[in-house]
């Protein structure tokens, strides 16, 4: 059983980064090896486990029907939406990925692991990660989504990314050999990051962070850096006034949220209305006074209902427009609905009271940035929500106009960015010591990617072959 790693259990110092000392943890409960104990103990852990071991990836009879999964997956979500989901999951293997990591979980908790555990983002899939502003108005460069969050091995984030990598490159049509050097290329950039932080400091380790001007060091020159530029320069204007660049209302109020069949569902119902701004004052009590004070400078404009990226489609999702001291001074918060995470079945559940605070301080422990508008509620008459601002300065890369070149290394930055969030939240010295300077976990963590994409693109079938047998209903978008 995988114990939970809290902030609160790590050292506070050693008296030498080389000491044998035994430490505490600042509460005293938890002893903590000195350096070279954990560099052993992680060198030991290869005859456990030989790194070799992880390019295995076998299916077995046991494994559950993927769409049976989805479909018990979609129980107590908005059932109009769920032809939403599954017509998006249909629209390639990739995007079946992105909404399936229920089944990836599965596969994973039957293969043997390092049980080296650190907080996972638990979907680092290559599309959870992009820009985003950081509180300073600086682009920054990080994993985007936390639903699935929770302590685990540090290994399954780094299976999970390297597969979506296979699977992204496949669909821009690259070759096996490619596919499998991305793959390769993205480990071994996890691998030397993970080393790198091994010998930081600990709030070192904390403040690292990746700018997005940082990525244009790896895009060479002519239509893909000229390409990354644009997507830098739209994030920088893009906010969350951006949805109100479309087809909106005018009312005794100002603008109001247009319709967007599939993407934006404007609550025009008084009712539900007044229940989402109900939500708004108890998700004020978990933010801290400075940043309720700044919200109360704002009043509510409207609402609407949004239907996002496959994983989270189904799920009770609202935005609210709020309004400052003119009417270009605009600002929106994402509710979102807080579910359980795909690996709560696999690994030792939360210790926070409630889905939405896990996600959020799970979104904490790993980012180096944090919106500072992250929050949540509990709600006593449905779903727990967390909540953030929307779109404020989101982008990423469209891959089907970048060349290999440019995936690979766009994918070695997320290998690093996910080594960052598991220094943060686990020991680096202990995994680092078990990857070691030679290739043999990238080579077998490609392997393993290769045969899990394989894999997904068979349940990518099975859910196509469903629908059109007219088992599950697909509305497929243009």
């Amino acid at each position: 059983m995988l114990r939970r790693v809290h902030p609160a259990d790590r050292a506070v110092c050693t008296s030498g980064s080389d000491s044998n000392m035994e430490v505490r943890s600042i509460t005293g409960r938890v002893p903590l090896p000195s350096r070279n104990d954990r560099r052993a103990r992680g060198k030991e852990l290869r005859q456990v486990l030989p790194r070799s071991s992880h390019g295995v990836y076998a299916v077995t009879g046991s494994r559950p029907n993927p769409v049976d999964v989805l479909e018990q997956q979609a129980v107590g979500r908005l059932p109009d939406h769920a032809s939403i989901r599954y017509g998006r999951m249909i629209e390639s293997p990739l995007a079946y990925y992105r909404g399936s990591g229920v089944l990836m979980a599965w596969d994973l908790s039957r293969m043997p692991t390092t049980n080296l555990t650190v907080q996972l983002c638990g979907d680092a899939h290559i599309a959870n990660f992009g820009f985003f502003g950081s509180p300073e108005r600086v682009l920054m460069f990080d994993v985007s989504d936390f639903d699935e969050t929770l302590p685990g091995p540090w290994e399954w984030d780094v299976k999970r990314l390297t597969t979506s990598c296979v699977l992204a490159a496949r669909e821009i049509g690259m070759s096996s050999s490619t596919c499998l050097d991305i793959a390769r290329s993205t480990a071994a950039r996890y691998r030397q990051k993970v080393a790198e932080y091994a010998e930081l400091t600990t709030l070192e380790i904390w403040y690292s962070h990746v700018t997005a001007e940082s990525l244009l060091d790896l895009v060479p020159g002519g239509r893909n850096r000229k390409s990354t530029l644009a997507e830098m320069k739209k994030a920088r204007k893009r906010k969350g006034r951006s949805l109100l660049s479309k087809p909106t209302e005018v009312s005794f109020n100002g603008l109001r949220i247009g319709n967007q069949p599939q993407l934006v569902e404007p609550l025009r119902d008084d009712e539900m209305s007044t229940g989402v701004r109900s939500l708004f004052g108890r998700y004020l009590q978990s933010l801290p006074d400075d940043r309720r004070w700044l919200l109360d400078q704002y009043r509510y404009i409207d609402s609407a209902c949004l239907i996002e990226r496959p994983g989270s489609v189904g799920l009770r999702q609202y935005i609210v427009i709020l309004a400052g001291k003119d009417p270009d001074d605009l600002f929106a918060l994402q509710f979102k609905e807080a579910a359980a995470s795909v690996l709560s079945s696999v690994v030792r559940l939360s210790v926070y009271r409630s889905e939405a605070m896990r996600i959020v301080q799970g979104q904490q422990l790993i980012q180096t940035f944090s919106d500072p508008f992250l929050g949540w509620l509990q709600n006593s008459d449905g779903p727990d929500f967390h909540v953030r601002q929307l779109f404020e300065m989101p982008a990423a890369p469209d891959f089907s106009k970048k060349s290999s070149w440019f995936l690979e290394s766009y994918a070695g930055v997320c290998g690093e960015i996910l080594a960052r969030g598991h220094a943060r939240s686990g020991d680096p010295v202990q995994i680092a010591a078990y990857l070691g300077k030679d290739e043999s976990f990238d080579e077998a963590v490609a392997q393993f990617s290769v045969k899990c994409a394989d894999q997904v693109e068979i349940d990518h079938q099975s859910l196509a072959i469903a629908a059109r047998s007219g088992r599950i209903s697909a509305t497929l978008e243009n």
